[in-house]
């Protein structure tokens, strides 16, 4: 089975969130990434990631093009969204309605 993962942002065209100390989003969305690559090929899944450096295109659908082509069974898009609250904590699953069972 393939999987694919995409750590969000990159480049300079998008690096996403800033934090206060000047951390990048697409950088932490990297190292993410590449830790969570390695825990699917532990357990015997073949990860696929959509990037592995900074990349200079905003041009995203070939994120997805990548993934469609190798088959992968599920398409993982890494975030780390910031909010003015600093209480605000959570995660945000999306999904393709319609498409299959996860819906339901």
């Amino acid at each position: 089975m393939i999987v694919a993962i995409d750590p969000g942002h990159s480049g300079p065209f998008e690096p996403g969130a800033i934090g206060p100390n000047g951390t990048r989003e697409a950088d932490i969305t990297m190292q993410a990434g590449e830790m969570l690559a390695e825990e699917l090929t532990q357990r015997g899944i073949s990860p696929l990631l959509t990037r592995t450096g900074a990349i200079d295109n905003d041009d995203l659908s070939w994120r997805a093009e990548l993934a469609n082509e190798n088959n992968a069974a599920a398409f993982i898009s890494i975030h780390c969204n910031a909010a003015e609250n600093p209480a605000a904590e959570g995660y945000e699953i999306f999904s393709s309605p319609g498409q299959d069972e996860s819906d339901y």
